[in-house]
């Protein structure tokens, strides 16, 4: 065999190999690659961990995976990033929480976070005012009784292992916003950022 004969044996070879892995890779789906979180320039501590019997564990840190672009276009300024966890013998809260500052005074809060309790477990399912979806993951809206009556709102939204929740208040003193009428546009950007 000739040098030209071997060098069009193998570009050959290449040629097929590359067409048959065109083949197989329409035939079988592929796995979206984990999202790398943008630039965070405020950096927070790890959050606590602990075993929650009969619960999987909370993986998903949105403090350290919801980037400063993420924060800027839910509304919020990103060097206000602060921890926001709960955790208890039974469940676990990861969390983090956003300032909105006018004129050197904190008109509103976003507080963002990940459970290991099923939406549909949680106590206020029942009473939402609200049923919907947010990009595909069933959600509520709801407001808790007593003092985070009025000016705060809540979401909650299923996720694989829990649920994830989107809590904004707004300053009474500062604020004249409504934080419901606001909730279902920042939760479609956390959710974008939420694993499959």
């Amino acid at each position: 065999m000739t040098r030209a004969t071997v060098g069009l044996t193998a570009l050959s070879t290449l040629v097929i190999a590359g067409a048959l892995s065109g083949c197989t890779d329409q035939e079988s789906p592929q796995t979206p690659a984990p999202k790398t979180p943008g630039p965070i320039a405020v950096q927070v501590a790890a959050p606590p961990t602990r075993d929650n019997p009969g619960r999987a564990p909370v993986t998903y840190d949105p403090c350290r995976s919801f980037d400063d672009d993420a924060v800027v276009r839910a509304g919020f300024t990103p060097r206000t990033r602060e921890r926001a966890d709960f955790v208890a013998d039974k469940y676990s809260v990861v969390g983090c929480a956003f300032g909105d500052r006018e004129t050197g005074h904190l008109t509103r809060s976003l507080t963002i976070d990940i459970s290991n309790v099923p939406l549909r477990e949680q106590p206020y399912f029942a009473n939402a005012l609200e049923h919907l979806t947010i990009n595909g993951r069933e959600a509520i809206i709801f407001r808790l009784s007593g003092s985070m009556e009025k000016g705060a709102c809540f979401l909650a939204m299923s996720t694989t292992d829990g649920s994830a929740s989107v809590h904004i208040s707004e300053s009474l003193e500062y604020s004249t916003g409504d934080p419901c009428g606001q909730i279902k546009e920042v939760a479609a950007v956390y959710e974008a950022e939420l694993p499959a």
